[in-house]
């Protein structure tokens, strides 16, 4: 074996995300409140931004979407982790660029 290569850590597990399903506005609320309980246990400094990130995403799914979907969270390493998930045909063949978007 190589002396030279460092060995590298062992990675801590991480949390299993909480699920929360979002398909109507009442959905947005409910969620707002689970991710808040979770973020004031460990990310109490940063509960406003956990709490509005929350928001933003599930209000998309309801707006942006025909079925809604979920919001997947879990507190990480380094702070609080969020992702929207849902089953929609995406945005297709489109460019961003500064802010603007056009066919490609």
């Amino acid at each position: 074996m190589n002396s030279s290569v460092p060995k590298l850590p062992t990675p801590q597990a991480e949390a299993i995300h909480h699920t929360h399903g979002v398909r109507v506005i009442e959905d947005v609320g409910a969620l707002r409140r689970a991710v808040v309980t979770l973020a004031t246990r460990c990310l109490p400094e940063r509960v406003g931004d956990a709490a509005l990130a929350a928001t933003e995403l599930a209000t998309n799914l309801v707006r942006h979407t025909t079925s809604g979907g979920y919001v997947l969270y879990r507190e990480v390493a380094d702070g609080f982790e969020l992702l929207a998930v849902d089953a929609g045909p995406g945005m297709g063949n489109r460019a961003f660029v500064a802010g603007r978007d056009r066919a490609a």
